[in-house]
């Protein structure tokens, strides 16, 4: 059997037992505890000096929700992020969605930002922003929206070259579901309409009492993250 003794500074609420050598308890107090522990059997005793660092200072992490009104940041795009609480030269990591997106050593002990990049994999909605500190028992956690789409929005017509007064549809992809979409036509006429994007992010815009003759510029705007795509139409 091992019976254990040691002196020196135990933090104030933790205790040890002599006979297991298990520490526990929840710390009140923080700050550096240097304690000289010994261990004795039949063989003899076994010295070592142990250092526990007690941290009270809780973590935060914060970034915008949004990187606008009605806006969502993209998949791949970049963003800051704002950390406190660290302990100077404390190694943390940053996470989007559960993916790591910076890691790194606190440069001090007070607020700082990292600029990260949003995963590319990143899918729709609401993600957690994690804050996790290699001295801190508990992480910080802040959340933002984003939009699982290339920067790019598709946009197919029906037809470049359509008759006079025949119908025509415009179908815009690569939207984020239930996207808000804008479609201009402008030409010899102007036509706008608005609308959400389906579950596949996807919307379809027809018009069906038709354009006077001449050439027409479609353009499409996402509502949630200001993307754009043009096309170029010829009424005949």
């Amino acid at each position: 059997p091992i019976t254990y003794t040691y002196t020196g500074d135990l933090p104030a609420g933790l205790s040890i037992d002599l006979a297991s050598g298990l520490i526990t308890g929840t710390p009140t107090t923080s700050g550096t505890f240097t304690m000289h522990l010994q261990g004795t059997n039949a063989a003899g005793p076994s010295t070592h000096d142990y250092t526990i660092q007690i941290v009270s200072t809780l973590l935060h992490v914060s970034a915008p929700a949004t990187p606008g009104a009605g806006k969502r940041y993209l998949a791949g795009g970049r963003f800051d992020v704002t950390l406190s609480g660290l302990q100077a030269n404390e190694a943390y990591t940053v996470t989007v969605g559960g993916k790591s997106v910076a890691t790194g050593r606190a440069p001090t002990n007070q607020q700082f930002s990292v600029r990260t990049t949003i995963p590319k994999s990143i899918g729709d909605g609401n993600q957690t922003v994690r804050l996790i500190g290699a001295d801190h028992a508990l992480n910080a956690t802040s959340t933002i929206l984003t939009a699982a789409v290339s920067k790019t929005l598709g946009l197919k017509l029906s037809a470049k070259t359509v008759k006079a007064k025949k119908k025509v549809s415009f179908t815009v992809s690569k939207l984020y579901a239930g996207e808000s979409v804008r479609v201009v036509v402008k030409g010899k006429q102007s036509k706008t309409a608005v609308g959400k994007a389906n579950a596949k992010g996807a919307y379809v815009l027809t018009i069906k009492s038709g354009l006077k003759k001449g050439k027409y510029t479609v353009t499409v705007t996402g509502g949630g993250t200001s993307r754009k795509a043009t096309a170029k139409l010829t009424v005949k």
